[in-house]
């Protein structure tokens, strides 16, 4: 689908406008959903910011997606964790395949009821099909319904909604029971839409004889899903068998909600998680096999290296350019080690590195930091944390694990920020490094005449610290007692 023309979204609300990075609410703050904006509202009907079709209606009356004729699908979204009070407090006005006009009214609300019974009257307008958006509103806090706030499509921007064509065996999950107390409302689906975007195979979700493209958010809120309902996971493509595990695991723990896991409805066999680790003796630790293989050496104890930097930045425009400065250097730096590495998984993970650090979200919530007066390192290491917390809080080991990617992206950073250079610590022979955690970059440039294995607290077998391990020929485990730290330098291992 190609934007080739400006389109302007009006107010849905009357209210005050708020950035997204206030929203508290890590799912519409870090932009999983899209880019958009923040009411808090004055005014009690949600009226439609563009003409179009009315795509999903969901049955609870918190929130409606519009999509124009040229493709363009906006989410309304009236509050946080509204979806909890099963349509109390609102009247829907529309009917879902409507069309409707700009500004006509699609839902009235209580004000009064939802503030009450909801964590937050806060309402979202958020452009969930791709496209770039520019701030019209003028820098006015306060505006009126009808009023323009948003350009789409500034620029012609080519935003693909559909998967691409896949080839090989269509896999499907076992059968899962939902365990969201509401089903997948918006902030489970973006979660669940965003994972499957990860994987380049076809995915689908079904619900009975429904089936919907689950890389769509808007998609997968037509199911109407709700607690209990019965769904599965079909993918086709080269990662195929990743996807359904990841996907799987991620609906069985709720896709970030705080819910009991639900169980999977056949009995065939499932992904165990792995044991919790166990100390056994004094003399004896076990965790989880990153890289299998028995050496024997001395202990080498790894400090993760602390880094100091002022909150107070000198100027923006200073600022701006030394976090753009660190990006260029970084960029270039991660291009040069993939290309160095290329026939290896070493640059298949640097590339995956160099688009984490091209991901827009990042600057789009470090530069508000720094128009506020921050530094370019406070500001960029807050957009980092900001969205480590959304991939560890997402119920997934296998997408926390990414978080640790992305941290070690935001390090890389943050040093050119600082200028620091990386510290080189002189190791003996037949060394067997024990860290808290080893990030993708220490673990690929290891010294393997030197290293003969590592042992970590954290990770897991799925990191690219353990794919690195294993294709360095390194021994390694993960996931052992945080003790393991107190052993001294030069212990025999």
């Amino acid at each position: 689908m190609v934007t080739t023309q400006q389109l302007e979204l009006l107010a849905p609300l009357s209210g005050v406008l708020m950035p997204l990075e206030q929203v508290p609410d890590p799912v519409f703050s870090s932009r999983l959903m899209g880019d958009g904006l923040c009411i808090d509202p004055t005014s009690q009907v949600l009226c439609a910011p563009l003409a179009g079709v009315i795509s999903n209606l969901q049955h609870t009356g918190h929130a409606v997606s519009i999509t124009d004729a040229s493709g363009v699908q906006v989410l309304l979204h009236i509050g946080l964790d509204t979806v909890n009070l099963g349509g109390q407090g609102f009247t829907c006005l529309v009917e879902e395949g409507q069309q409707v006009v700009a500004g006509q009214a699609l839902i009235e609300f209580d004000a009064d009821y939802v503030a009450q019974h909801a964590r937050s009257l806060l309402t979202l307008m958020l452009v969930v099909s791709g496209e770039s958006i520019t701030d019209v509103s003028g820098g006015e806090m306060l505006v009126e319904a009808g009023q323009p706030v948003l350009r789409v499509g500034e620029a012609a921007v080519q935003v693909s909604t559909q998967q691409a064509p896949s080839q090989g065996d269509t896999l499907f999950s076992l059968a899962i029971a939902l365990p969201n107390p509401n089903g997948l409302h918006a902030r489970p689906a973006a979660v669940f839409a965003q994972a499957a975007k990860g994987f380049a195979a076809t995915i689908e979700l079904h619900k009975h004889e429904q089936r919907i493209n689950a890389k769509s958010l808007v998609a997968i809120m037509t199911l109407q899903t709700s607690h209990g309902d019965v769904v599965q996971v079909s993918a086709t493509g080269e990662d195929a068998e990743q996807a359904i595990r990841v996907l799987s695991d991620l609906l069985v723990a709720g896709c970030g909600e705080a819910v009991t896991p639900a169980a999977q409805v056949a009995t065939e066999t499932t992904y165990a998680p792995a044991p919790e680790p166990v100390r056994v003796d004094d003399t004896l630790l076990r965790g989880v096999c990153a890289s299998s293989g028995a050496v024997f050496g001395q202990v080498v104890q790894i400090a993760a290296q602390t880094l100091d930097y002022p909150e107070a930045g000198a100027g923006e425009a200073f600022e701006r350019a030394q976090l753009q400065r660190a990006l260029l250097e970084a960029d270039t730096a991660l291009d040069s080690l993939g290309r160095e590495f290329s026939q290896g998984p070493q640059g298949q993970i640097f590339s995956a590195h160099r688009e984490l650090l091209q991901d827009p979200s990042l600057l789009e919530q470090a530069y508000p930091l720094l128009a506020s007066g921050k530094s370019a390192a406070f500001s960029w290491t807050a957009a980092v944390e900001a969205n480590e917390k959304v991939f560890r809080n997402l119920g997934n080991a296998f997408l926390a694990e990414r978080a640790q990617d992305l941290a070690d992206v935001g390090q890389r950073v943050l040093k050119l920020i600082l200028r620091v250079e990386d510290t080189v610590q002189t190791l003996p022979d037949n060394a067997i490094l024990i860290a808290d955690q080893l990030s993708p970059s220490q673990t690929a440039g290891l010294d393997t005449t030197k290293v003969v294995g590592f042992a970590t607290v954290g990770g897991g077998a799925t990191s690219h610290v353990a794919i690195l391990a294993r294709a360095l020929g390194l021994p390694a485990m993960c996931g052992l007692p945080v003790h393991v730290l107190s052993l001294a330098s030069g212990t025999p291992v």
